[in-house]
């Protein structure tokens, strides 16, 4: 099978890991693999060669594919379907990683942050990207139709059917995490000093989550009689915005590529902090693992806690999320710190989230698709002012 991914970018986080570990397991597969990115983006950094990328200088550049799968994150579908000239025969399946990938939005946080009843967003919604939706809308239930839409957590199916306002079929396709070798020790018991983790990148929908970690985590170590450090792993531009501490130790490690990750977090961690797919791999390795949920807030609510093995749809962070969440002190309560529950994490993840069973699964969609690059040719071919502007203002 020929298989293209496409997900051009400049910085390395869950979704570039995604499709990397996919187009590593698909070579081994004997399958030919190939990324569009851009020739210095994050897949020639996480070690694709030269002749597997298609490279662009922008997303506005036109490139040509031929190949038996297109696969791509929905909100990459306007520059993508535009640009792409491949087979008639060419599958496509857009696979949704973030709840906001079948709805457009503006790359501005004020924006962000505004109420999905909000007058101004309505407003801006309607004068800026009111054909960018209704196309969206077009593209999104037709791919729904024709079993190209696949969902990686219950969350993305939510917003995209609620968005949409149309029954959406239900396809879960959770994300994988590859085998990892390093495995973790004993956490909780009485240390000399204790080691929590975060990790994921430092971005608008996380800062307020790791600033509501790094609050409760400061108040926790006030009575604590070992010191307790909190390591971030993750640079970006809300790194700024991280909150102050008074009794907490912080410590920055900026970028970690995986295999130092994976074994800094077996050495040391005793528990990690995280959502997307980040916190698959703090379970992998046998540590206990909690979603922090994402936000736009400053900092985060109280309830901002789910312990992995008790999430829903394979959710790995919700925007919507109330059921089931915890306080850190519930956390605490419940003995979530303990070696039982590490154990319940690792189980969680090797019943769902096993590499060779969702790369498989995938090709079954993909093999399913009714959607063809005949019909992106003829219906969905489009260029929207907005997002050609913030494409150049950005750089991409």
């Amino acid at each position: 099978m020929k298989i293209v991914f496409y997900n051009p970018s400049r910085i390395i986080g869950g979704a570039e890991h995604l499709f990397f570990r996919l187009y590593k397991f698909y070579l081994e597969r004997g399958h030919e693999c190939k990324v569009v990115d851009y020739s210095d983006g994050a897949f020639s950094k996480l070690g694709i060669p030269p002749e597997d990328i298609v490279a662009v200088k922008s997303v506005r550049q036109c490139f040509q594919v031929s190949c038996d799968f297109f696969i791509l994150p929905p909100n990459f579908s306007y520059e993508a379907l535009y640009a792409v000239k491949a087979n008639e025969t060419a599958k496509f399946i857009f696979w949704s990683i973030h709840p906001y990938n079948c709805i457009p939005t503006l790359p501005l946080s004020a924006y962000k942050r505004l109420g999905e009843s909000s007058f101004l967003k309505r407003m801006i919604d309607f004068v800026v990207l009111g054909r960018q939706i209704s196309y969206a809308r077009r593209l999104f239930k037709t791919a729904s139709e024709k079993k190209s839409l696949v969902f990686m957590d219950g969350e993305n199916y939510s917003y995209a059917r609620r968005f949409l306002n149309y029954p959406v079929s239900r396809h879960f396709l959770p994300v994988p995490v590859p085998p990892i070798s390093e495995i973790a020790g004993s956490p909780g018991g009485q240390a000399a000093e204790r080691h929590f983790f975060w990790v994921g990148r430092l971005v608008d929908f996380k800062i307020g989550a790791l600033n509501r970690l790094i609050h409760d985590l400061d108040a926790w170590s006030r009575n604590q009689p070992t010191p307790l450090t909190l390591h971030v792993v993750g640079s970006g531009e809300a790194e700024k915005q991280m909150r102050p501490t008074t009794y907490l130790n912080v410590e920055k490690h900026g970028y970690v590529d995986n295999q130092s990750l994976h074994r800094m977090l077996a050495t040391s961690a005793d528990a990690v902090f995280s959502m997307g797919t980040s916190v698959l791999e703090g379970a992998a390795i046998g540590l206990p693992s909690f979603i922090i949920m994402p936000t736009y807030q400053v900092l985060g609510d109280v309830n901002s806690y789910m312990p992995l093995s008790e999430t829903r749809n394979f959710d790995l962070g919700s925007f919507s999320a109330v059921e089931g969440l915890l306080k850190f002190d519930d956390l605490v309560a419940g003995n979530y710190f303990d070696r039982a529950y590490a154990a319940a994490c690792q189980g969680y993840v090797l019943e769902h989230h096993d590499l060779a069973q969702v790369a498989d699964r995938l090709l079954d969609m993909a093999k399913s698709s009714e959607f063809m690059f005949g019909e992106v040719k003829a219906s969905y071919k489009k260029r929207f002012i907005s997002r050609l502007l913030f494409s150049i203002l950005k750089g991409k």
